[in-house]
């Protein structure tokens, strides 16, 4: 908890590292907690949204099947720095780093496929709001 809190609080302050998350409606539909909760999550997720930095696709059932769709991924690219990108690949089990160029980039094209076949960003925050209001 206290980590993911952390990370959260990278998102704010002077110099807030930028995301693009890209969400399965599915996960819009799966309660966590209860309904109440639910919708203040998706909630949260629209405010979140005011924010120029920060970037959110639903990837919505009619996309079909895409690119790793048993677990999520996280690239991780430095703001200037010669480092290079880096993936963290979510389990199970736990998690793996992948740094190799060559993986990196698999991991890179296979996001911005998804991209592609995601709602616009309004698209995706009118079906946030409109989930939300379901939940009420």
């Amino acid at each position: 908890m206290t980590a993911r809190l952390s990370r959260q609080a990278r998102l704010s302050g002077s110099s807030p590292l930028n995301l693009h998350a890209l969400l399965d409606e599915a996960v819009l539909y799966r309660i966590v907690g209860n309904a109440e909760i639910m919708a203040e999550q998706l909630r949260h997720l629209v405010t979140m949204l005011e924010q120029d930095h920060i970037t959110i696709q639903i990837v919505p059932f009619d996309a079909g099947s895409y690119g790793n769709m048993c677990g999520g991924f996280t690239i991780i690219g430095y703001r200037d720095s010669d480092d290079q990108p880096a993936v963290y690949v979510d389990s199970a089990a736990g998690g793996a780093w992948v740094e190799s160029d060559e993986d990196v980039d698999r991991f890179s094209d296979m996001f911005e496929e998804i991209a592609s076949s995601a709602l616009s960003t309004g698209e995706s925050t009118e079906l946030l709001i409109a989930r939300a209001r379901a939940l009420e």
